[in-house]
C-alpha cells in the first residue's frame, strides 16, 4: 500500500472518529471507499511533486463544476433555462435576463453574521439601501466571492434584518464587481 493510501485511511479514519460516527455506518463507509478508490486511481499514476497539485488543482475545479478559464459571455456559453433567463453553461451561477442582458454571479457575496451563520441574499446599507449576494459581472469573468460581515437582528418573530457592520469591506467587491443594489 502507498504512502498516499496510507495517509489518506488514517486522515479519514480521524475524520470519522471526531464526527461521533461509528466506522459501520454504511453511508461513511461508502464515502471511505469512494475517496480511497479515487486516491488509489491518483497513486496509480505515479505523480511527481509537480504534477500531484496540478491534477489535484484541475481535478477540484472540475468536480465543482469551476471553469478552468473565465468566462467570456460568447452566445455558445448560454443556455436560456426559463421565459428570457440565460445561464452560464460553464458556470451554473453566471445568469443574464434577456439574450443581451448584462449577465450577474449569484454568489459574488456571502454574508456573515455575527453567530456564525452564512448566507445569500440581501443585507441592508447605513442609507437604507439593499446590496444583493449577486452582482454584475465584467467580462471576462472569474469567479470570486466576497465574505461581507453583517449584523442580524431580529425584528419581529422570524423576521430578520440583516445589516453590513463595516460597509468599507464593500471596496473590494466593488473593486472586482459592477454594483448592483435594491433602492
Amino acid at each position: 500500500m502507498s504512502n498516499l493510501i496510507s495517509h489518506a485511511e488514517r486522515e479519514l479514519d480521524a475524520l470519522i472518529a471526531t464526527d461521533n460516527q461509528e466506522e459501520k455506518d454504511e453511508y461513511t463507509q461508502h464515502l471511505k471507499k469512494n475517496v480511497l478508490d479515487l486516491m488509489a486511481v491518483f497513486a496509480e499514476q505515479g505523480h511527481s511533486g509537480s504534477s500531484a497539485p496540478m491534477v489535484s488543482k484541475l481535478f477540484y475545479d472540475l468536480a465543482n463544476f469551476k471553469p478552468l478559464l473565465p468566462i467570456t459571455g460568447n452566445d455558445n456559453e448560454w443556455g436560456e433555462v426559463d421565459g428570457g433567463i440565460f445561464q452560464n453553461s460553464r458556470c451554473g451561477a453566471v445568469f443574464k435576463n434577456g439574450k443581451e442582458g448584462k449577465p450577474y454571479y449569484l454568489d459574488a457575496i456571502v454574508w456573515q453574521t455575527q453567530n456564525g451563520g452564512s448566507y445569500t441574499g440581501s443585507a441592508i446599507l447605513a442609507d437604507g439601501k439593499k446590496i444583493p449576494s449577486r452582482q454584475w459581472v465584467r467580462l471576462p469573468f472569474t469567479p470570486k466571492t466576497f465574505y461581507i460581515n453583517v449584523i442580524e437582528k431580529e425584528v419581529a418573530p422570524d423576521d430578520w434584518e440583516f445589516t453590513v457592520k463595516d460597509e468599507t469591506q464593500l471596496a473590494e467587491v466593488f473593486a472586482y464587481y459592477d454594483r448592483n443594489e435594491i433602492v
